[in-house]
């Protein structure tokens, strides 16, 4: 009776522990596709973000690139047009600087006219103290649009000399330099492009950088 009753439980156990390993071995199945479905995650994650910033390095290094190459056109142009003509080149520096200046001194001027005229009528001063008092400021702010306006015209005018000597210049440079080639230069269509690009372009482009 006892063996019957040791076999039965011995029996019994078995599927149980079979169930037990099985489910055991479910789990760590799991566990471990889940570890390796993490670890392809972050594999991915950590690709991206070695393309972005491989992207991000490219992006950068080319934006210095041509900032480099600005720079650089820049003071060619500005070389290149103080040669051409240095006088009409301080002409056009000083007529900017005056042209910036002059608005904040307009909006000035004004501000101190409308106080003049606020303080008249708050102190009850009449209306010819009160013009008295803003007839000065008026007769700055009338100076200082007249000197706008001279100041524009100045302005225009070394332009045009400026842009007519850079012409010059630049064509009195081709002309010496084509001087110093043989004919299979001009032969050459590309050469021959850049050289004609150079005469048409040049003397506009340098003015336009300035400006």
């Amino acid at each position: 009776l006892v063996r019957v009753v040791s076999w039965d439980i011995l029996s019994d156990r078995r599927p149980r522990r079979k169930a037990a390993l099985g489910m055991g071995q479910g789990i760590f199945v799991k566990a471990l596709a889940e570890r390796r479905a993490t670890r392809v995650r972050g594999y991915a994650i950590i690709c991206r973000m070695t393309n972005r910033l491989a992207q991000y390095q490219a992006w950068l290094a080319e934006r210095r690139a041509k900032i480099k190459d600005a720079t650089v056109n820049i003071g060619r142009a500005f070389r290149l047009i103080w040669s051409a003509h240095p006088a009409s080149a301080s002409a056009m520096a000083v007529c900017s600087a005056i042209g910036a200046l002059l608005p904040a001194a307009q909006v000035w001027v004004g501000k101190l006219i409308v106080d003049a005229v606020v303080y008249a009528m708050t102190a009850h001063t009449g209306a010819e103290a009160g013009l008295r008092a803003a007839l000065p400021l008026l007769i700055i702010e009338l100076i200082l649009l007249v000197t706008q306006s001279a100041n524009m015209q100045a302005r225009t005018f070394a332009e045009h000399v400026l842009h007519a000597r850079i012409n010059l210049s630049i064509n009195s440079r081709i002309i010496r330099k084509a001087l110093q080639l043989d004919l299979s230069h001009f032969e050459n269509a590309e050469y021959y492009d850049k050289l004609q690009n150079a005469r048409r372009e040049a003397d506009w482009r340098s003015l336009q950088i300035v400006n």
